[in-house]
């Protein structure tokens, strides 16, 4: 479960900001998950991915357990990224990188 914001305040003052349990983030990134795509991205199931936060879910249910991929990492990273900015330029990047991935493994 992540912490309440404040919790997360407390952390950081303390100098505690990750857990095993629950990592913090900056308050502020939390606001650009919601942020949408360049496009709509379509799944070979059909289900669409809208938003960072669906690309998000897809890549942590799609890859679990995978250790060296790096198409995934640079699509992990741009994700992030895009998310701690809300830049247009960064979602760009992870849609693209997104279809990259989808493109490049037939059976996502």
């Amino acid at each position: 479960m992540a912490p309440e914001r404040g919790e997360c305040r407390e952390r950081k003052r303390a100098g505690r900001l990750h857990t095993r349990s629950a990592p913090c983030f900056d308050d502020r990134m939390a606001t650009y998950w919601s942020r949408r795509l360049a496009k709509r991205v379509t799944l070979a199931s059909g289900s669409e991915l809208v938003a960072l936060r669906d690309a998000g879910e897809f890549l942590l249910a799609s890859f679990q357990g995978v250790t060296v991929d790096a198409v995934l990492e640079h699509a992990g990273e741009l994700l992030l990224t895009a998310a701690a900015t809300g830049r247009r330029r960064d979602i760009e990047a992870v849609t693209a990188q997104t279809e990259t991935l989808i493109s490049t493994r037939p059976w996502l």
